[in-house]
């Protein structure tokens, strides 16, 4: 068997193969420019993250406004002499230390913002005055 028949063929190949092509180039971006692209490939706003939460914001792409806006809605179709508690989601385990993912309960959220497990919001009404108090667990400072 001749092998250098072979070894010439694709020699020929590789020479035909390389002058059709375009020279490869190394692709050069700065830290920065790699950055921007991945958080445009992510589906951000302006090339920013969209799981990025703001000091002014409570959930991503969503302003801390907005769920006071929602709040005082509420108060405001709630009848006279009216308390409303709505409750979040509790923590669910599969065994002793392994938990489900969390999931906050929908109108909790849609009201707070908070992911926080096992709170409360209360909304009281009366011809006075209105208000939102808002109960959490103390902070655990080994979680």
């Amino acid at each position: 068997m001749r092998v250098a028949p072979l070894v010439r063929v694709l020699q020929r190949a590789a020479a035909t193969t390389a002058r059709r092509s375009a020279p490869l180039r190394p692709i050069e971006r700065s830290i920065h420019a790699a950055a921007a692209a991945a958080g445009s490939a992510l589906g951000g706003i302006d090339g920013a993250n969209p799981f990025h939460v703001t000091s002014k914001q409570l959930q991503p792409g969503i302003p801390r406004s907005e769920f006071r806006q929602r709040r005082e809605q509420l108060l405001e179709n709630l009848p006279e002499n009216t308390a409303l508690i709505v409750h979040a989601s509790t923590t669910k385990y599969m065994t002793n230390d392994i938990p489900y993912e969390f999931r906050q309960n929908s109108n909790f959220l849609y009201l707070t913002g908070l992911e926080e497990p096992d709170s409360l919001a209360v909304f009281l009404k009366t011809p006075q005055t209105s208000s939102f108090v808002l109960f959490v667990r103390p902070r655990d400072a080994h979680r």
